[in-house]
């Protein structure tokens, strides 16, 4: 593989669900959000040292905004149906049942 997918990480925290705040507690110096409506494809090359980690309630999430982002007919379990600030999405969604 010689390319990734990558989401930035930006200061500007505007609170769709496409986002995911992330801060010090992920070894960044200050709260930002994962921009799930501005990915890019990169050289793995160009990829620099990690900047920080996500939590397994933050990896859940990620999921969910990409499912936003991308406007996938996925399922997901009402937990995993936040926004960037923690709000709950739309109507839950439970089983194998679609949106």
């Amino acid at each position: 593989m010689t390319t990734v997918t990558v989401a930035p990480i930006t200061s500007t925290i505007k609170g769709p669900s496409s986002e995911v705040l992330v801060g010090p507690n992920n070894g960044l110096d200050h709260v930002c959000a994962v921009s799930l409506d501005n990915v890019l494809t990169v050289a793995m090359n160009a990829l620099g040292r990690p900047v920080g980690h996500l939590s397994g309630e933050q990896e859940a999430r990620l999921a969910g905004a990409v499912v936003v982002a991308y406007d996938l007919e996925v399922a997901l379990p009402d937990q995993h149906r936040r926004n960037a600030t923690g709000d709950r999405l739309g109507r839950p969604v439970r089983g194998n049942s679609v949106r």
